[in-house]
């Protein structure tokens, strides 16, 4: 299944903010790029110590960004915009 394709389907150009709760990089991924331009990804998901997640540098220069949230870190407002 190709979740990136299903989020822009169910919303044309993405979601606003979307979460990842398991810590497995493939759906950080995922989750990252089902992003609008200018919005946020948060990792909630805690994954082995040495986890890498790439993703690609253009949506990061198109303003998408990822934070990560443990024990309640994220200020709700600023991480994830209405």
């Amino acid at each position: 299944m190709d979740v990136v394709a299903e989020i822009n389907a169910a919303v044309p150009g993405g979601v606003d903010f979307s979460s990842d709760c398991v810590g497995r990089p493939a759906i950080l991924r995922q989750a990252f790029e089902g992003l609008k331009v200018m919005d946020t990804c948060g990792l909630l998901g805690v994954p082995p110590y040495g986890t890498e997640v790439s993703v690609p540098m253009q949506a990061l220069l198109s303003g998408r960004r990822m934070v990560g949230i443990i024990e309640g870190t994220a200020t709700l407002r600023p991480s994830f915009p209405r």
